[in-house]
């Protein structure tokens, strides 16, 4: 299982240099883990698109999350947002987060936590309340 993550981040890594998008590639550890990809989320608004791990292939449950920065330093993002949830525990989802980038030299490299209550659609599951920690690195489109 692990060989497939780290298959799986070399080839969302490969693809953002290849690209020299402003794209970011985040890692979220919780009981419901996920990778995610975004865009750059130095701006005001930013989305994210996430996938679970650590799942069966048919519980495969993608997220979809429009986020917005309401207090942004160098060092320090606070953001919220709204998005959505498929297949196991689909639902609306509410995540507030804090991004902090420690190291002077090195600002696209993040440690982030987040928390997001999310709302299930389906009478099979509860709504429930999620917290993660994790990082984030933001590739940057070189300057021409």
């Amino acid at each position: 299982m692990l060989i497939r993550k780290l298959l799986f981040l070399s080839f969302l890594v490969f693809t953002a240099l290849k690209s020299q998008a402003q794209v970011a590639i985040s890692y979220y550890q919780s009981g419901l883990s996920m990778v995610g990809v975004s865009t750059n989320t130095n701006k005001r608004i930013w989305g994210e698109l996430r996938l679970g791990t650590d799942l069966k292939f048919e519980d495969f449950s993608p997220e979809l999350v429009g986020a917005f920065n309401f207090k942004k330093t160098e060092t320090v993002k606070l953001y919220g947002g709204l998005g959505i949830r498929l297949n196991v525990y689909e639902g609306v989802l509410l995540p507030l987060g804090i991004q902090i980038s420690p190291f002077q030299d090195f600002r696209n490299f993040a440690f982030h936590i987040e928390v997001a209550p999310i709302i299930t659609l389906r009478d099979e599951y509860d709504s429930y309340f999620r917290g993660s920690v994790g990082i984030r690195y933001l590739f940057l489109r070189k300057k021409e």
